[in-house]
């Protein structure tokens, strides 16, 4: 069994392939409590999310330049969400939930920036400034 890559209260992140395919990376998310998750923003990378059980409760997705936000709830089983780098993204997912993560680059903290769009308790924050 491969142990949890990253692990807090609120999810574990386990990355079968983690430094075995250079150019992207995969990770496979388990959530334990109905905490946001996210409140940052790539600018080099891609993500995609695709939901294989459980449901997201709430996302939100906002373009970090013109602030436009799209707002979506209960996204089941076999939903999946395309982030293109600039995109600040917030998530709270059901308990038990699971959710598989393809990114377009390998892991960079130097690429991670905070983007607060979602409160603690998962409500909407304005927009962060530039």
């Amino acid at each position: 069994m491969v142990p949890p890559a990253n692990s807090d209260e609120r999810r574990d992140i386990f990355e079968p392939m983690n430094g075995e395919f250079a150019a992207m990376r995969l990770g496979h998310f388990f959530f334990k409590a109905s905490i946001p998750v996210g409140n940052h923003v790539h600018l080099r990378q891609e993500e995609i999310f695709f939901v294989s059980s459980g449901k997201i409760r709430i996302l939100v997705l906002e373009n970090v330049v013109t602030k436009n936000r799209r707002v979506f709830r209960d996204l089941g089983i076999g939903t999946r969400i395309h982030i293109p780098a600039g995109i600040g993204h917030a998530l709270i997912f059901e308990p038990g939930s699971t959710m598989t993560a393809l990114s377009s680059k390998p892991f960079d903290p130097s690429d991670l920036f905070p983007y607060k769009i979602m409160g603690s308790n998962g409500e909407l924050l304005n927009s962060p400034n530039s």
